[in-house]
This record gives structure tokens, C-alpha cells and sequence, in this order.
């Protein structure tokens, strides 16, 4: 990827305005590829610049940085790291378990659990309301958009009403601190790109090399932000291997979706 971004911009493809995108899914990555195409670009007798490397939820920040009103998010938003997001989740988990408690125990099979199985259940808990946060974000879907599509009885039915009640309080927490998780940028920038053809006309512009690092992991929203950016004349190069997926257990993340990019 760095010696492709390095060709297009040596060849003077990207014009005097424009840059390559290049999008990764770690920083350290980010790091890398940067420091490869600036040594390429310096050997080569050429200012390090043309480009522009980052992660996707930094690129999803730059986009509603410059154009917030377009996703109803406010002019100072604060982005919610991981740490943060897995502290909210467990006051979710905890409040709505002390409100709950007999409902959140008749999901075990056991009538007097132990301690230990007590916190994996707790643990069990959390994780399906992170998850299921992350899966409905991904697919667009509000809490109460979500809660409707759930129709009928069963174990799997109730646990994922219990996954999208947390995503609802989880919500609620995000909005008290006017935060921003990372699936939540891409959501909003994802918006605000779709209320404007001419801002999104300005970053094809900007942007007329889109280079994907690790696709194997790319969800459908993530996806679909990179290819209204690229548009239908475009250039977008995804580079993945579906045999090195990290991400597609209990997530949007899935590589059927990068094989389906494929064929």
C-alpha cells in the first residue's frame, strides 16, 4: 500500500489539490505506512506530502469536524474511546441488573448460582448489551428501531431485548456527556455525507485514491462510507486476507462481506 501511494503521487496522478487516502485499522499501522511512504517519497527527492494516512474512525472524525451540522451532532462532541465505552457499559449493565434482578437471574439454569457463576454471568452480560451496541450501530439501527424488529418468544429473542436495553441506556449515557464512540462517527459521518452531494463531491475531490488496509475486517457500514467517497467512477483498492478476520466474532465485522466485495 505505501509503495502504491508513493507511485500514484511520484506519477502526478492525485493533481495539485488532491491526496491519497489511506485508511487502516490501527495506529500502529497508521504509523508504518506513514513512515514507509515518507522515506519512499524522500528517496525519491519529493516533499513528504500528497497523502493522508489514518484509521477509519479518524477519518469519520475530520469528516464531522467539518461538516457536524449535517449529522445533528454538536460543534464540540467528545469521542469515547474504548476504555471509556466498556466503563459506560457497565454502569449500563449494573443499573439495569439492580433494577432487574430477578429477571436477570432466570436466564441461568440454576436457581441457586454460586458467586463465580454469578460474575461470569455479569461478565456474559456486559458483553451481549457491548455487542449488541456495536451490531445495531453498524446497521443503523436506533434502540427503539431495534427493539421493533424483535418479534416473538424464545431464550435468543429475550437475550437480545436484554442486548438492546443496555445499547438503550448505553445511548442514554453517551448523550448525558454529548460523547461519541467510534461506531458512532462512522454513523454520523456516514450521514452527514449523504445530506450533502456537493460537500461529498469536495472530498472525492480530495480524495481520489482510496487505499483499505485489512478489508477482511470491514463491517457494512464501514464498508459503505468508503464507497460513497470513492463514488461509482472512483478509485478504491481494498486489501484483505478473509483467512486473517479478527473481528467477526459478535460483531457487524464479518469476511463473507469482503468475499461478496470480491465476486
Amino acid at each position: 500500500l505505501a509503495l502504491l501511494a508513493a507511485r500514484l503521487i511520484v506519477e502526478g496522478r492525485i493533481g495539485d489539490e488532491g491526496e491519497v487516502l489511506v485508511v487502516t485499522v490501527q495506529n500502529s499501522a497508521v504509523d508504518n505506512i506513514s513512515a514507509r511512504m515518507r522515506r519512499i517519497l524522500v528517496e525519491q527527492r519529493l516533499p513528504p506530502m500528497g497523502y493522508h494516512v489514518c484509521t477509519l474512525h479518524k477519518l469519520a472524525a475530520d469528516i464531522l469536524r467539518q461538516r457536524h451540522d449535517l449529522a445533528a451532532v454538536d460543534e464540540q462532541f467528545a469521542i469515547v474511546d474504548e476504555a471509556e465505552t466498556q466503563r459506560l457499559i457497565h454502569l449500563a449493565a449494573e443499573a439495569w441488573i439492580s433494577d432487574h434482578r430477578a429477571l436477570w437471574l432466570s436466564f441461568l439454569p440454576d436457581s441457586a448460582p454460586n458467586e463465580q457463576v454469578l460474575k461470569r454471568w455479569r461478565q456474559e452480560t456486559e458483553q451481549i448489551g457491548k455487542q449488541m451496541a456495536k451490531l445495531c450501530k453498524h446497521l443503523r439501527l436506533t434502540p427503539p428501531e431495534a427493539l421493533a424488529l424483535l418479534q416473538g418468544d424464545g431464550f435468543g429473542v429475550a437475550l437480545a431485548r436484554l442486548g438492546v436495553t443496555l445499547y438503550s441506556l448505553y445511548t442514554e449515557y453517551l448523550h448525558m456527556r454529548g460523547g461519541l464512540d467510534f461506531d458512532d462517527l462512522i454513523w454520523r459521518a456516514t450521514t452527514a455525507i449523504e445530506q450533502d452531494p456537493t460537500f461529498l463531491q469536495h472530498l472525492r475531490g480530495k480524495w481520489p485514491y482510496i487505499l483499505e488496509d485489512e478489508a477482511q475486517d470491514s463491517s457494512p457500514l464501514q464498508e459503505d462510507i468508503l464507497d460513497r467517497l470513492a463514488g461509482e467512477q472512483g478509485n478504491w483498492v481494498r486489501v484483505g486476507d478473509p483467512n486473517q478476520a479478527i473481528n467477526s466474532t459478535f460483531t457487524a465485522a464479518d469476511p463473507r462481506f469482503f468475499r461478496e466485495f470480491l465476486r
